[in-house]
């Protein structure tokens, strides 16, 4: 065989060329989407806001997404993704922990994740109240906004299971008041100075949910 047909041979063999190259393409979109998003909001945001954050011309997106928002759910697919990896995370590392301690070591990785991707946590907490706005976004599938709120109630009803959660709080509306507060926190991301200030927030939320927050003593 000489070397020409070797060489076309080796091509075939090979893995396709360019297919790493397109799947790191789709991951800098989507990230450049979250930042845009986080940044402007789904409707001040545009496909080329997001394709120059990419590095790309405004054409190439649509060889990876057919829309905008076709573009916005992949993103909080991510985002929901990356932010309820930490969670699971943490329950793994410490699967006999209590369920409060599995939320605070949850609570320290999503610090640390919110240092390695500004805008992630502010994007995702929004979502819900972008998707309700905005018509183009009603097609999402329920699932793709409930991921947390199953998380959480999975979450509750292993404390309860374990005698680790008040007997008068309702599952249901618990996971309501701790999305609410979480989402709360991750929307005042961008309005604080630093990261150092956003782990501060919180850890500061962690002490309340520990019932750290007062003191009871008898003083006044």
């Amino acid at each position: 065989m000489g070397a020409k047909a070797e060489k076309k041979q080796a091509k075939k063999l090979g893995r396709p060329v360019g297919k790493c190259d397109e799947a790191d393409r789709r991951d800098k979109i989507i990230a450049a989407a979250i930042q845009c998003f986080a940044k402007k909001g789904y409707a001040k945001a545009s496909n080329h806001d997001i394709a120059l954050c990419a590095g790309l011309t405004s054409g190439s997106l649509y060889h990876y997404f057919d829309s905008k928002a076709s573009i916005y759910r992949e993103a909080l697919r991510a985002a929901n993704q990356a932010l309820l990896d930490e969670y699971r995370a943490a329950c793994r590392a410490v699967p006999d922990a209590s369920s409060m301690q599995q939320l605070g070591l949850g609570l320290e990785r999503v610090i640390k994740l919110s240092q390695r991707r500004p805008g992630l946590m502010r994007f995702a907490a929004a979502s819900w109240e972008e998707i309700r706005r905005s018509d183009e976004l009603e097609w999402l599938e329920p699932e793709e906004t409930t991921d947390f709120q199953i998380f959480f109630r999975e979450m509750l009803q292993r404390a309860r299971a374990r005698g680790e959660l008040a007997r008068s709080i309702d599952i249901d509306v618990g996971v309501r008041v701790l999305i609410a507060c979480i989402s709360g926190l991750a929307s005042m991301h961008d309005e604080l100075r630093s990261e150092k200030e956003f782990a501060l927030l919180l850890r500061t939320f962690e002490h309340l949910l520990k019932g750290e927050f007062f003191t009871w003593g008898s003083s006044r």
